[in-house]
């Protein structure tokens, strides 16, 4: 589960319950917009024991509508 909070450009995820990720492997975050494709909204990795994560992220470009993160 995670939440996601997002000021026009920069993303701050909190997740929780997380699966452990294997060697090498990372969370990456999207932003769904309004008839564009899917962009990367940022790479975590920092998953503490219990699942739990939070990080900030600056997007390249400051979309004006998101649907949704994914």
């Amino acid at each position: 589960a995670g939440r996601v909070l997002w000021n026009g450009r920069e993303v701050v995820f909190v997740g929780e319950a997380l699966p452990p990720l294997p060697a090498g492997k990372s969370y990456e975050l999207w932003t769904i917009e309004p008839g564009a494709a899917p962009r990367p909204a940022g790479v975590f990795s920092e998953v503490d024991a219990n699942g739990g994560l939070t990080a900030l992220h600056t997007l390249r470009q400051s979309p004006t509508t998101v649907n949704a993160f994914a």
